[in-house]
């Protein structure tokens, strides 16, 4: 789930819809449908791998980290 805020989700989606990588369309209610156009689709699969990457550096990276906090905080006076 995100934890964004109405009014942050809602400046994104207008950007995404304005660049042309989604479109919409109404559903039930106050809804909406959001769909992914062919170049939204091609951005999506162009940012998969950097993403992919970049959580595998982060993993790698921050890998024993939370093993270390929790020793320099048992260790720390009180």
């Amino acid at each position: 789930a995100l934890d964004l805020e109405k009014s942050t989700l809602s400046r994104e989606l207008a950007g995404l819809l304005r660049d042309g990588w989604l479109s919409s369309a109404p559903g039930p209610g106050r809804s909406l449908h959001l769909f992914l156009t062919p170049d939204g689709e091609r951005r999506l699969a162009d940012a998969v791998p950097a993403w992919e990457r970049a959580q595998a550096r982060a993993e790698r990276e921050l890998a024993g980290l939370g093993d270390a906090l929790l020793a320099h905080f048992e260790d720390s006076p009180r």
